[in-house]
């Protein structure tokens, strides 16, 4: 019982972890016609698009080098 217990926690501390990994974003900016790396998603769609979400800067920032447009 000790055991499955112990396990659980385990496995529970793992995903929370997993989990609560920051999500970036590339963003093009339409007006400026460039893009940015954001750690929130855009709430103005007009001016704003999402080019991808990645779960680390580094290969968000990796993405955007080599989109067109960016």
């Amino acid at each position: 019982m000790q055991q499955c217990l112990l396990a659980t926690a385990l496995v529970l501390i793992f995903c929370t972890q997993v989990l609560a990994g920051e999500t970036y974003y590339v963003v093009h900016d339409k007006s400026l016609n460039g893009c940015t790396i954001s750690s929130t998603e855009p709430s103005d769609q007009a001016r704003y698009k999402v080019m991808g979400r990645y779960d680390s800067k580094a290969k968000a920032e990796k993405a955007a080098a080599s989109m067109k447009g960016c």
